[in-house]
């Protein structure tokens, strides 16, 4: 047959096939099983031969190559749900079975594909492979113990790191940092309304920070924490549970680690940038109060520095994904005053209620 067949699944799925072209399935059905074939045994260079040009235009075999590696699952086998008359054209609804490629979980992920081409002997798949957000990176991969909370992963234990590794490192690289400048990029959605920012952000040991994103600034210093909406010419005063919470978070985890439950997901790539991917929960009071609310935080922290790449995380109609770039680590020249909020003239207070947060000290 000219194939060594080293997955036992694998050799299943092409049996399957063979047999279901002895038992009379389709053109149609036949050229798309045979493409699904080359997905699980990860042959780019026949599933590019099988491409229709409108698939192949602004793609390149390599492109295809490293999308179909990059796919979240690690096929074992396909199955093919159906197929329905289109247009001329046939659309194969499809499901690949097999483990996550970085968990190792079971899983399933289907798909559709279109055959096109009216000559029975010489069809074409018509197929655009999904992008992903980060791209995985094949590592050694094993499951460590569940977390207690509700709603987070299983942990894993990857190249021997585990969560509390990551946790432990973050907590010691945020022990060396005196200062820290770092760009910031805020996108996302609140009540509908789409989100877009972008600033700058500073820190200095051991908590304070100022976040100036334009229209708003955000002041946090021994003081407590504010937030002056630029505009307005308004501020508010966060409670200080919020406030002690918040600065806990910075740089990286830094001391909020101590108080967090983290399942280690993955080890991915941000912008070029190895990063160990947590998802955090915590049952404490202040911050992670507020976090419960919002729900789980996935964090990208560098592999190297620990500090984070990429933050998101969403519930109650706003869903928020945090970028930072091109930090700058103890740089000199930071202003102690920066920190401090000093109100302009005929800036406004707004009282700052928040009721029905246990243990926020809202009303």
């Amino acid at each position: 047959m000219g194939r060594i067949f080293t997955s036992p699944l694998g050799f299943c799925m092409v049996l399957c096939t063979a047999l279901a072209g002895v038992l009379g399935a389709g053109p149609a059905e036949e050229c798309a099983w045979a493409f699904l074939d080359a997905i699980v045994f990860q042959d780019a260079a026949t599933a590019w031969s099988m491409l229709d040009d409108d698939s192949r235009a602004g793609q390149t075999p390599e492109g295809l190559t490293a999308a179909l590696a990059a796919l979240p699952i690690i096929a074992e086998r396909a199955e093919i749900v159906g197929a329905d008359p289109e247009n001329g054209q046939w659309r194969v609804r499809f499901r690949l079975h097999g483990v996550h490629r970085t968990s190792g979980e079971p899983m399933t992920w289907p798909g559709t594909l279109r055959v096109v081409g009216a000559d029975p002997a010489a069809l074409r798949i018509a197929y655009q492979p999904p992008a992903p957000s980060v791209d995985p990176m094949i590592g050694s991969v094993g499951q460590a113990a569940r977390q207690m909370l509700p709603g987070l992963p299983p942990s894993q234990v990857i190249d021997g790191v585990t969560a509390q590794d990551v946790l432990d490192r973050a907590v010691t690289a945020h022990g060396q940092i005196r200062s820290m400048r770092m760009g910031v990029s805020i996108r996302g959605t609140a009540m509908g309304q789409a989100i877009s920012l972008d600033g700058d952000f500073l820190y200095s040991a051991p908590d304070r920070m100022r976040l100036d994103l334009g229209q708003v600034l955000f002041f946090s210093d021994r003081g407590g924490a504010t937030i002056h909406m630029v505009p307005a010419n308004a501020y508010f005063r966060l409670p200080g549970s919020l406030s002690g919470g918040l600065s806990g978070l910075t740089p990286g985890l830094g001391g909020f680690a101590a108080d967090t439950q983290a399942s280690l997901v993955g080890r991915e790539s941000v912008a070029g940038f190895p990063c160990w991917h947590l998802v955090l929960a915590s049952p404490g009071q202040g911050m992670t109060t507020l976090m419960g609310q919002m729900g789980l935080m996935h964090v990208w922290l560098d592999e190297q520095t620990y500090l984070p790449h990429q933050a998101r995380a969403g519930a109650m109609g706003i869903s928020v994904e945090i970028r930072f770039h091109s930090p700058t680590i103890n740089p000199e020249g930071i202003d102690p005053g920066v920190f401090t909020f000093r109100p302009p003239p005929g800036a406004m207070e707004i009282p700052m209620m928040l009721p029905g947060l246990p243990g926020m000290g809202g009303g």
